[in-house]
């Protein structure tokens, strides 16, 4: 997985995602849902 060109000042790779909401980053346990728009990760 690699940045396009145009996202590569806020990009950031799916094993370092977190929740938008409390800043965790996800764990095995608890997966993350992704907005297919802006990319923002949110615990379901």
């Amino acid at each position: 997985e690699r940045p396009l060109e145009d996202q590569l000042e806020n990009w950031c790779c799916r094993r370092c995602k977190f929740c938008h909401v409390c800043g965790r980053q996800h764990q095995a346990t608890k997966q993350l849902l992704e907005c297919n728009k802006c990319r923002n990760s949110y615990h379901p």
